[in-house]
């Protein structure tokens, strides 16, 4: 009886080695296995996460963060008490102190933040 079980059980093994060794470069993704608190998740192939390409859009697009603008305008250009007054989809405006006198910076709304004005 163990023998027979035995037998079955490693005939099952090599036949699934072969169709796993076979499958393989014809298929480009991989199987995944994912447990968790919301219970036992099997994935095939290369899919990745939508909603976090749609949370990313605007990371990969590379738009000028407030904080590189502001941190730019104090230590580049030399203004004190930097600080965005105006922002859309194409401009930055950093406003501050130069040398007493009120500046104002302009910022393209792109990855690296160049200075327009």
């Amino acid at each position: 009886m163990f023998k027979s079980i035995r037998t079955a059980v490693l005939s099952a093994l090599i036949a699934l080695g072969t169709v796993a060794g076979v499958s393989a470069p014809a298929n480009a993704g991989d199987l995944r296995v994912y447990a968790g608190s919301g219970g036992i998740y099997f994935g095939f192939g290369d899919h990745y996460n939508r909603r976090d390409v749609r949370r990313n859009r605007h990371y990969n697009r590379g738009i000028c963060r407030n904080r590189k603008a502001v941190r730019k305008a104090a230590r580049r250009h030399g203004i004190n008490r930097a600080r965005v007054i105006r922002r859309n989809n194409r401009v930055v405006k950093v406003a501050g102190r130069r040398d007493g006198y009120r500046t104002v910076v302009t910022f393209a709304n792109v990855r690296g933040c160049p200075r327009i004005r």
